[in-house]
Formats: structure tokens, sequence, C-alpha cells
């Protein structure tokens, strides 16, 4: 069972670092895409290297999504000792989370898939962009509070001591953190500290073993 529990860790250590990796790689396509200081969302997607941004976000953060669901489902076998229920919970809220990002982001791909048919200019696919910013903030603001809480319930599930103090004071601070970049309307940083928190906890299940 060591070797069971070990494999666990490792591949959850893999996953979390992975899924932050991959978060901090969508939130740089989407600044450079939708960011201050860039065109207008028509002219970006006129271009292939502008359909290429929303692409990247788009397949960067389906992985980040993948890979944090991965991860969960590892940490409910590796924290043998926690809270059954409330290791229950983290994974069922993260995966809605990654259904959700993964169903949002879907979407995303569909707009530039529409955009390279030369279709950018009639007035049918401005009302499509609209349509894609309404769901994708709706989507997004529901997968970023899921992930929250996600996070938060999971801290409450480490094990004191070592490099599991800080990452349990990291998971309970991106509650406040989360409602705070909503109230200035910038939802989408959040996925910043929440990918920093997932790297770190990915170090920490590669480096040392929370059974022991």
């Amino acid at each position: 069972m060591p070797d069971r529990a070990d494999r666990d860790r490792v591949i959850g250590g893999l996953a979390f670092a992975g899924s932050g990796i991959a978060f901090l790689v969508a939130v740089a396509f989407l600044y450079r895409a939708e960011g201050p200081g860039s065109p207008d969302i028509l002219v970006t997607l006129s271009s292939p290297a502008g359909r290429g941004l929303f692409n990247g976000f788009v397949a960067a953060g389906i992985v980040a999504a993948v890979l944090y669901a991965v991860g969960l489902t590892a940490l409910t076998t590796t924290l043998r000792d926690s809270d059954r229920l409330a290791s229950r919970a983290a994974l069922v809220l993260g995966l809605l989370a990654a259904s959700t990002l993964i169903g949002l982001l879907a979407f995303q791909f569909a707009l530039t898939a529409v955009a390279r048919e030369g279709l950018v200019t009639t007035s049918s696919f401005r009302s499509l962009t609209v349509l894609a910013h309404a769901y994708a903030d709706a989507a997004g603001w529901t997968a970023i509070v899921l992930l929250a809480l996600s996070a938060v319930i999971a801290s409450l599930t480490f094990p004191r001591g070592r490099g599991w103090s800080w990452l349990w004071v990291a998971g309970l601070a991106l509650a406040p953190i989360c409602l705070v970049l909503f109230l200035m309307d910038a939802s989408y940083l959040f996925l910043v500290p929440f990918a920093l928190w997932e790297i770190g906890l990915g170090l920490e299940l590669l480096l040392t073993s929370p059974a022991n």
C-alpha cells in the first residue's frame, strides 16, 4: 500500500503543478487577446494571429481544468486521514468547476472557428460575440467561485506542520481574493494566485509525504 500512496502523491503533485502552469499560460493568452490596449475582439478574430491567441487560451484552459480534477482526485486518496466529507466536497466542486470551464472554452473555440470562415464582418457574427461574452461572464464567474470554494475546502483537509501550513493559509486567502477581484471586475485574474497555490501544492506533494 505505501507504493500506491506514493504513486497517488506523485500523480497529484504533477497534476496540480501542471494545472497551475497551464492556468498561467491561459491567462497570458487571454491578457494578450483582450487585455488593456488590445484591439476590438472583432479585429483580433479577423487575423490568424488573433485567433491563435484565443485557441491557445482554450487549449491551455482545458488542460488546466482537466489536470485540476485529476489532482483533486489524487489528493483525496493521498490525505487518507483527512475529513472525508470535506475531501469529497472539494472534489465535487472541483469537478463542477472543471466541467463549467471546459463548456465555456468550447464555446470560445466555436467562436474562433466561425471567424475562420470569414464571417467576422457580418451582423450575425457580432451578435454571436455578444452572446459568447455574456456566456463567458456567467460561466466564468461560476467556475471561478467553484475553484475558490474547492481550494478553500481542500485546504481545510491539509495536515498541519512543515510546508502545509502556508498552503493552508494561502488556500483560505483565495476566498477574499476572489471576492475583491470580482468587485474590481477583474475576476479572471483570480486564476493567477490560484495557479500559484496549485503549483505550491504540487511541489509540496512531490517533495514531502503528508502521511509522514
